[in-house]
């Protein structure tokens, strides 16, 4: 790779982009306006603010009593509002005489539907007299206990429309009056019996607040910034890679370039660069408009006395120098990403449409970091862009040291999705059929039959995701229509039904449609005879590290002990009547068969078709974890996919597979069972499990929950198996698919062509 030529391509780029005058506007413009734009309609908007008063209806006024007085003439009694209130904020209709409760409630219920009150307050007959006699109580030392005496009192009711925005705040309002008055009732008793109020109240706590004025303001301003900047930086990457893409193949230059001498991915190189500095430029320009627009509305709504809390002043600056070194690898994730996509635009306004789908895809990542309650964690640094957002929220609130623990794992989750990022627009580049398809009216008959007609051997890429996703939909519209049963025929049923209606039934149907092979496509090859028992032998050695990574699985992501004890209230009744035997053809043979049909076959032999053997290998992993209902169990499947994919690819036959995973599923639940029975004085047992503690007894159910239950020994000779055997697998003939055969051609072709050709000139120096 040529760094001479990816700067040619890069000035090249910027120069196009400079030039036009919708880029300019996107990124200069817009943002440099927009904020100060919305910062003055607030401000207009803040003039014409006005609180709309609560009108009430007060039923049975003759009820209340007249000391501490509630009311004052047509309204309440300024006593009880509050300091920034006003009389003008109620409008009240006082009714004198009571009525009975369930007409006040027909009543209420028609005046708050027209619109002619927005709340009522209803006091009960005999209100003020029982408020009386409990006074005349108070004074003659009464000994009715305090339950007896409320359960005398009639209650007034507020009636209320929860549906409707003014009936609350008027509820609100009233409440606020209504407490205030009953503590002055509870004063004047405490009086009468000569009690200090203080009695009721001896003591108040004071809330210290230790942090200083700029760390407040960067803990208000992390929540804020890293959002902005990371919608801002995929929004500023995608129109400018559009231009650079679609935009290039509508002016027929791409042709050109595509024609030089530089590499596909020198290429790429050029012009991701260029979309990385519009992408920061974009979020630069965002960020300081709208810092500098909040500050000065803040700023102003301060002097009128109108900020409130919201006036936290601009962020610290070296808050915003940690926001700007993160940007550069968002910027280069995002700008990787919007290349790649819209590499496969044929033009602009096709290009246009993929936006929504980016951005719905990373939304969710960028909001998780936003909530309350997330933290930076090792779970979380390994999620991609969250991870980053965390980071950044935890350096600008500056606790360094957290982020300084985290701060590895996240950089080296960015960097692989980065490279993966690149990687995937490089191939996008290498691929003309992406490049140069042609655009042409879409008839959905005339396709389908295209599909049965000339479908090859095994299905295409498009065809396995199309799989995945219908897996995941089917199991997503079913799982309601399933109950889990009590009894263990029905358990066997439901099962069955499982696996065979949302798993495999989907993959034969599609397979009927989309592959004229089935033995290629299920890979229904009889293996080298080592390879089953060497399969078999894997899921032994792999297990102890299973329980390991299931463990830290779940010390990560904890499951809720309610949730466990409900799977376990309804799991165990099923299966006490089942035989061992019939429990493992349930729950290990039926699934492997199925899944493995489904992800190691149909979905694994079509995303082959992509050309990266690796890649196949994972997103059919991605697939087969995201089938499993809890999150623990998608982690730990994905994995164990991955390895089962590796096995898939170098066996070339499903049967390796289903004996690896039938072995699997096999020890995870005869551990289960084993700790069902609680087995003690085992002899045998403790030459495979550490007994805890040393010098006690062996308690199996104590073994099993721990991280590490596998004696040393053990586990080291299951790591030594694991190297041996996964040697053994790399040695195995593994066929590649014609794509992957062509793209490892392309990836010698680099190293070749740059020892071949000359040293490129900048065009500029002749």
């Amino acid at each position: 790779m040529s760094w001479s030529n990816i700067k040619l391509i890069l000035f090249r780029e910027l120069r196009d982009q400079m030039r036009d005058r919708r880029t300019l506007f996107s990124i200069v413009i817009l943002p440099v306006l927009l904020y100060p734009l919305m910062g003055l309609l607030v401000m207009q908007v803040m003039q014409f603010r006005q609180q709309n008063p609560a009108r009430l209806q007060i039923i049975g006024a003759a009820e209340i009593p007249d000391s501490p007085p509630l009311l004052e003439g047509e309204n309440f009694s300024a006593e009880l509002m509050q300091k920034d209130w006003s009389p003008e904020m109620f409008e009240i209709n006082i009714l004198e005489a009571t009525m009975d409760p369930d007409v006040v409630r027909q009543s209420a219920q028609d005046a708050i539907t027209e619109g002619e009150f927005d709340a009522l307050i209803y006091f009960p007959q005999g209100f003020a007299e029982r408020v009386k006699q409990f006074q005349e109580h108070v004074k003659d030392d009464n000994k009715a206990t305090p339950a007896e005496k409320a359960a005398e009192f009639p209650q007034p009711q507020i009636f209320v429309n929860s549906a409707r925005e003014k009936s609350l705040v008027a509820r609100d309002r009233f409440w606020t009056i209504l407490m205030r008055w009953r503590d002055d009732v509870i004063e004047q008793n405490l009086a009468a019996h000569d009690v200090p109020p203080e009695a009721t109240n001896p003591f108040t706590v004071d809330e210290v607040d230790l942090s200083d004025e700029p760390e407040r303001r960067s803990f208000l301003w992390s929540k804020i910034f890293p959002f902005i900047v990371v919608v801002w930086a995929l929004t500023g990457a995608f129109y400018p890679a559009i231009d650079l893409c679609a935009g290039e193949k509508e002016r027929g230059t791409l042709e050109t370039l595509l024609s030089s001498p530089a590499l596909r991915s020198e290429i790429v190189g050029g012009k991701l660069l260029a979309i990385m500095t519009f992408s920061i430029a974009t979020s630069l320009l965002n960020l300081a408009s709208m810092g500098m627009t909040a500050t000065l509305v803040m700023g102003q709504l301060s002097a009128a006395g109108a900020a409130g809390r919201l006036n936290f002043g601009p962020p610290p600056i070296w808050s915003v120098g940690w926001l700007l070194l993160a940007l550069i690898p968002m910027a280069a994730l995002f700008s990787a990403l919007a290349l790649a996509v819209a590499a496969l635009a044929r033009s602009s306004k096709e290009g246009q449409y993929y936006l929504l789908p980016l951005l719905m895809v990373n939304l969710p990542l960028v909001i998780l970091p936003i909530l309350p309650s997330v933290e930076i964690s090792v779970a979380n640094s390994l999620i991609p862009v969250t991870g980053v957002l965390l980071l950044m929220k935890t350096l600008m609130e500056g606790n360094y040291h957290d982020a300084l623990i985290y701060a590895p794992i996240v950089i080296l989750v960015t960097s692989i999705c980065i490279w993966l990022a690149i990687r995937w627009a490089i191939d996008q580049f290498n691929n003309e059929s992406v490049l140069f398809s042609e655009n042409e009216r879409f008839d959905l008959k005339l396709w389908l039959i295209h599909l049965y007609r000339d479908r090859n051997p095994t299905p295409l890429a498009g065809s396995a995701v199309l799989a995945g996703l219908l897996i995941l939909m089917v199991r997503y519209f079913a799982s309601p229509l399933f109950t889990l049963p009590t009894t263990g025929s029905g358990f066997v049923m439901y099962i069955v039904a499982i696996q065979f209606l949302t798993i495999l039934l989907p993959v034969l149907a599609l397979a009927a449609l989309l592959a004229r092979s089935w033995r290629e496509t299920f890979l229904l090859k009889l293996p080298h005879v080592l390879t089953i028992p060497a399969a078999v032998l894997l899921a032994f050695a792999v297990h102890p590290f299973s329980i390991m990574l299931g463990s830290w699985v779940r010390s990560q992501f904890p499951v809720d002990e309610q949730t466990t004890q409900q799977l376990q209230d309804l799991l165990t009744p099923a299966l006490e009547g089942l035989p061992f035997v019939v429990v493992i053809l349930l729950m290990a043979a039926l699934p492997a068969v199925c899944e493995e049909f489904a992800f190691r076959g149909f979905i694994l032999s079509g995303l082959r078709h992509m050309g990266h053997k690796w890649g196949a290998i994972i997103i059919s992993a991605l697939f087969f974890g995201a089938t499993h209902g809890m999150l623990q169990q998608s982690i730990t499947a994905t994995v164990v996919g991955v390895l089962v994919g590796f096995l898939a690819v170098q066996s070339r036959s499903l049967f390796a597979c289903m004996a690896y995973h039938v072995t699997h599923n096999s020890l995870a639940i005869g551990m289960t069972a084993l700790r069902a029975e609680g087995v003690e004085d085992s002899h045998w047992l403790s030459f495979i499990f550490k007994p805890t503690p040393p010098e006690s007894e062996l308690v199996l159910a104590e073994v099993v929950n721990d991280a590490f239950p596998y004696q040393p020994y053990l586990v080291g000779t299951a790591a030594i198996g694991l190297v041996l055997l996964i040697y053994y697998f790399t040695t195995l003939p593994a066929g590649l698919s014609e794509e992957e055969r062509l793209q490892k051609a392309l990836t010698r072709q680099p190293s070749e062509t740059a020892a071949t050709r000359p040293a490129s000139k900048d065009p500029s120096q002749s």
